[in-house]
């Protein structure tokens, strides 16, 4: 089974929630000094590298080789890592000693929420693939 538009709906109801709530507590975020476009940034690039890592790890469900099924669930993951820690590292060194580090946890929030939907999502393919009861 291929990846469809229904079954990226959560990730993408994830993007819009977090990304309204977000653009709706303007100041609630500033009196707790949490940096609005750490938060919106943050999320976009979750929301880009979870629909990457779906794609690549959905492409180990399609083989009979359980290493290929391995190597793209890990080529999954560090591809997503790797992206990660590159934006965070990128984030410190370009704002020098007045990154936002409220806003850095929270982003790391998100990570494990979109984290939690993608499993559910890989889950439902794994559940849908010829073979599987």
């Amino acid at each position: 089974m291929g990846i469809t538009g229904r079954l990226l709906m959560p990730i993408v109801g994830l993007f819009v929630a977090i990304s309204s709530f977000v653009s709706l507590s303007g100041d609630f975020l500033i009196q707790h000094n949490i940096d609005k476009k750490v938060l919106l940034t943050g999320n976009v690039i979750l929301f880009i590298i979870s629909i990457l890592s779906i794609f690549i790890q959905s492409k180990g469900f399609r083989t009979n080789n359980p290493n290929a099924f391995v190597r793209t669930v890990m080529a999954g993951m560090m591809t997503k890592m790797l992206i990660c820690v590159a934006a965070v590292l990128a984030y410190v060194l370009m704002s020098g000693n007045t990154y936002n580090k409220r806003g850095l946890f929270i982003v790391l929030f998100f990570y494990l929420l979109y984290l939690a939907l993608e499993v559910a999502v890989l889950m439902k393919i794994n559940k849908h693939k010829p073979g599987n009861a």
